[in-house]
């Protein structure tokens, strides 16, 4: 049987294997990237025009899987700092409302009225956060629909709300919502849920869903409260 420490040192070497293997290959996108490029410079008007669009195309989503990725391997890797979340939902609000406002998507705020603090990494939460909005936002922006974000307590924890009223998961995509590379959505990479899971849960958070067919899709974000800050 191995042991812990053994685990740990193979876990590691995976994860270097697979950043190793991601650089590499984001290093030969750019190449045939730049390729690419020279062959549309140098090409007669109109005369392979679409392949080479459709080679740009494919290349570009080759880029931002990798990207997402890249996010995805260093999302468990957490500075932490006492955050007030009552400052960093409203930023985050703030962010994604002229995204919203782009599709004619409604966004709603209902923010603590008093300071909440947790020990975060507020870029990488707040990456997290603007993850889960995006993918209620892709739910509803079809038809104009409307998204909530809440912040609040729940016990000892704060909790962080994101609904809409889409369409809800369909009853196989419940089965792999936070499952990495799974996605039912045209060239999706299936790693936005996922990473965003993996952050709060290097908080010592949790995250759960709650589905409702038709009527649209709530996740709830735990996240440990800070009661006292050390003076």
């Amino acid at each position: 049987m191995l042991r812990n420490t053994d685990l740990s040192i193979k876990q590691q070497e995976k994860e270097y294997s697979l950043s190793y293997l991601s650089h590499e290959l984001h290093n030969a996108l750019t190449l045939v990237s730049s390729t690419v490029q020279l062959l549309e410079q140098n090409q007669k008007p109109e005369k392979h025009s679409k392949y080479i669009q459709d080679l740009k195309a494919n290349i570009q989503y080759m880029k931002d899987l990798l990207s997402d990725f890249s996010f995805y391997q260093n999302s468990g890797q957490i500075q932490l700092s006492l955050i007030n979340m009552s400052f960093l939902i409203q930023e985050i609000y703030a962010f994604c409302k002229p995204l919203a406002q782009e599709h004619s998507v409604t966004l709603n705020l209902s923010n603590s009225p008093f300071a909440l603090w947790v020990q975060a990494d507020a870029l990488k939460l707040k990456q997290a956060l603007i993850n889960l909005i995006k993918n209620s936002l892709e739910a509803v922006q079809s038809f104009s629909g409307y998204i909530h974000l809440s912040l609040g307590l729940s016990g000892k924890y704060i909790l962080i709300s994101i609904s809409d009223n889409g369409k809800g998961f369909s009853a196989e995509k419940t089965k792999f919502v936070f499952q990495p590379f799974m996605s039912d959505k045209e060239n999706g990479t299936g790693l936005g849920l996922s990473f965003a899971k993996k952050i709060i849960e290097a908080h010592q958070g949790n995250i759960r869903f709650f589905n409702k067919p038709n009527q649209g899709v709530v996740f709830h974000i735990f996240l440990p409260q800070v009661t006292k800050i050390a003076t």
